[in-house]
């Protein structure tokens, strides 16, 4: 599973955080994946910042990011939760995961 975000062009998000649930009363935090040679963290949140999500660096590019262990366990709901953002919150997203009782193909071309 992942998510991508963006922004609008002069407000976005510049980090936050990501949790799952399956009944919307228990949420469990999610830890991106991190490449060897990506950015420091922003400044760590309450409970550390293996949690964060970096966000935007500017209003119009793209920001994907993998969840770490993928989704080991069904979702229904997913709450983006902001930290820190430039201007205003905003923040546009697409989440991408699986069907239940399948595991990921790969990606097809249409006809």
């Amino acid at each position: 599973g992942g998510a991508e975000s963006a922004g609008q062009e002069v407000a976005y998000v510049t980090s936050y955080t990501l949790s799952t649930s399956v009944d919307g009363k228990e949420w469990t935090k999610r830890v991106p994946v991190r490449a060897p040679s990506s950015a420091p963290a922003p400044a760590p949140a309450s409970d550390g910042d293996a949690h964060v999500f970096l966000g935007n660096s500017d209003g119009l590019s793209i920001k994907a990011h993998l969840l770490a262990g993928g989704l080991e366990a069904p979702c229904r709901y997913v709450r983006f939760s902001p930290l820190t953002w430039r201007t205003a919150v905003a923040m546009r997203v697409e989440v991408f995961g699986e069907p239940l009782g399948i595991g990921f193909l790969g990606v097809q071309a249409w006809p």
